[in-house]
């Protein structure tokens, strides 16, 4: 393709073309090229106009004495925006020469050696092709940066409307019975959560109480946990008479659901499930594949509970055993996603404290519930929050976090055995 030399000039002396472009093309390292004539004016109009029409070939401007410093500096800023570079002939630069500099233009007499004007502008022509080049692919660029960014908009407002669609299957509030008391640390990796937890009162004297994790994270792990909320029944109705549900009858019910809506791509879970007598303080407790729940005495140290139920949603017909036990009084239940146990031991620092649990000396080490000096369970729970804190990692969480405490502020009405008892 022909190389193409704008030239440009304004209040120029008669036989401009004479005088110097034919000198030029005379001395022309190659093919001689084709030379477009413009007024300055023209240029102005038309140029600004197109500027982003292509990339045109370099410039060679011949201005007379007549022409005002603004025009000059106006030529100069549609050359540079048009990425057009040039030589520019004034009859005797002054201090215009220097502002003009870095500007993408040189500024020569008009008496400048030809043979040095043919070199500047063959050179200017042969980068122009790759300039232009340049100036398509990074249109392209930055189209395509502005689909990415509408896209990213998109999800964002995705992820935010599905994070605000989750919090409305969290309750708004928890129950607190007379002489117990609920607390709960909920944070999620993200926008959205694969965690879950919920707490409901059944009857005048029982609460039930929730926790699951979907294994994964993000959206799908969130769409999985909504699943299981859903589907979790806490009750049955037999002739017009509403009955609380075991909770070891409630997780193989709620296995059996999961697995009847299951596709090609099998999601699974973890979960515990608690029902409370709120007079009694009894509480039968039920996991699967869930971290065993953590009871924290009153005067110090912790016990597991030991909850071994199989993974929800893997194999039908599964088994939930489940534990009984009595809340006394400045007690804790502590039940946890495997959240917590990765914030006290990150996976890529001081490896095997997960296998020896650190998490359970932290959790009992905290002073949980005094009511003799006014401890109360909301105080609890703000120190593992600052806990959480505290630990490497947690500004940038890797797994989601939930606790979900139940703490006995005050005596059972009816004071029965202490009782550790698993039934099938």
């Amino acid at each position: 393709m022909q190389t193409a030399i704008n030239f440009i000039t304004g209040q120029a002396p008669p036989g401009a073309h004479r005088r110097w472009v034919d000198p030029i093309l005379a001395r022309w390292p190659g093919t001689r090229p084709r030379m477009e004539s413009w007024p300055v004016e023209r240029v102005l109009k038309e140029w600004s106009e197109s500027a982003k029409a292509g990339v045109r070939g370099p410039a060679l401007v011949v201005l007379g004495p007549g022409v005002p410093p603004v025009t000059l500096y106006q030529l100069v800023d549609l050359l540079h925006r048009a990425l057009v570079p040039g030589v520019i002939l004034l009859p005797s630069p002054g201090p215009e020469a220097a502002a003009l500099r870095g500007s993408g233009v040189l500024v020569e007499p008009w008496d400048a050696d030809p043979e040095f004007l043919a070199t500047v502008l063959f050179t200017l022509a042969e980068r122009q092709p790759v300039v232009g080049s340049l100036s398509r692919e990074l249109g392209l660029a930055m189209r395509q940066h502005g689909g990415f960014q509408g896209e990213i908009t998109r999800m964002h407002d995705e992820l935010n409307l599905a994070a605000a669609i989750q919090s409305e299957l969290l309750p708004k509030s928890l129950p607190q019975p007379r002489t117990l008391d609920l607390g709960v640390v909920f944070r999620p990796v993200g926008y959205v959560s694969g965690d879950i937890y919920d707490a409901a009162q059944l009857d005048d004297d029982h609460l039930g109480f929730f926790i699951a994790d979907a294994v994964g994270h993000g959206v799908p792990a969130a769409l999985m946990t909504m699943v299981i909320s859903r589907s979790l029944g806490m009750t049955r109705v037999d002739g017009g008479r509403r009955t609380i549900l075991d909770p070891c009858e409630a997780m193989s019910r709620l296995n059996a659901e999961l697995l009847r809506g299951r596709r090609q791509s099998p999601r699974f879970g973890t979960a515990a499930y608690g029902v409370v007598n709120t007079r009694t303080h009894e509480v039968r407790v039920c996991g699967a594949g869930h971290p065993q729940p953590l009871l924290v005495r009153a005067g110090g140290g912790v016990e597991r509970i030991e909850t071994d139920g199989p993974l929800l949603g893997v194999f039908p017909d599964e088994e939930f055993g489940q534990v009984t036990l009595t809340l006394r009084r400045g007690e804790t239940l502590v039940l946890y996603s495997d959240g917590l146990e990765t914030a006290f031991s990150p996976p890529d620092q001081e490896p095997g404290l997960r296998r020896v649990g650190r998490h359970v000396a932290e959790v009992g080490e905290l002073a949980w519930l005094d009511p003799s000096r006014g401890r109360t369970l909301p105080q609890a729970i703000e120190d593992l929050s600052g806990l959480l804190d505290q630990q490497a990692g947690s500004l940038h969480q890797v797994d989601d976090i939930t606790v979900l405490a139940l703490g006995a502020r005050g005596e059972p009405a009816e004071r029965t055995p202490r009782a550790l008892a698993r039934a099938a």
